[in-house]
């Protein structure tokens, strides 16, 4: 079932931006390139209505790349999933992660809205990401240029600013179990999406 829920979830995803064919990665360039977000190192990965879903078997996106590539890599939690009740430490994480960025050939965010945000019961009069996400995305993209943004949500987001400051974006959902595999697989070329 695992090979199943990889390839439903590379499935879905949706490719909304792809300016200069910035995705896929390649291996040799991962070195320069900083991983960053709110969702690079979760395993809720799973939706609002998959409650009797098991984390401790859901691998992270910083997992995966690992894996995939070794460890060459950079990675930052670049701010909280909503503000976090002490909104100093979120602003810390964003200008650290402002500082990486600066010096990233690349920088590939992870952002989105939580699962608790989607499903019954859930509905908001705004659909944009929450406003630290938003921060570190515009703080982000004014020092380096070459942003992806990999977007996680149950429902449609309003991507109208994203797009204009993300040179790709990568919309896919809430992926499930086997959603950081897939997620490095198209990241990195070995699957396509849609």
């Amino acid at each position: 079932h695992r090979a199943a829920a990889r390839e439903a979830a590379s499935k879905t995803f949706v490719l909304l931006k792809n300016e200069n064919k910035t995705l896929p990665l390649s291996e040799q360039e991962v070195a320069d390139v900083l991983f960053a977000g709110p969702y690079v190192d979760t395993r809720a990965l799973c939706g609002a209505w998959s409650f009797p879903a098991t984390y401790d078997n859901i691998k992270t996106v910083q997992e995966c790349i690992q894996e995939h590539i070794g460890n060459a890599c950079h990675f930052m939690k670049g701010c909280s999933m909503f503000y976090d009740k002490e909104v100093i430490r979120d602003y810390v994480e964003v200008l650290q992660t402002v500082q990486a960025a600066k010096s990233a050939s690349k920088v590939v965010l992870f952002l989105g809205e939580s699962f608790r945000q989607t499903g019954e019961g859930a509905s908001r009069t705004c659909i944009t990401l929450p406003e630290i996400q938003m921060e570190l995305l515009k703080r982000v993209s004014a020092v380096n240029n070459n942003v992806i943004v990999v977007l996680f949500a149950g429902r449609p987001i309003e991507v109208a600013l994203i797009e204009s400051l993300a040179k790709a974006v990568l919309y896919v959902w809430m992926p499930g179990t086997e959603g950081a595999v897939a997620i490095t697989d198209v990241l990195f070329g070995v699957k396509e999406p849609t």
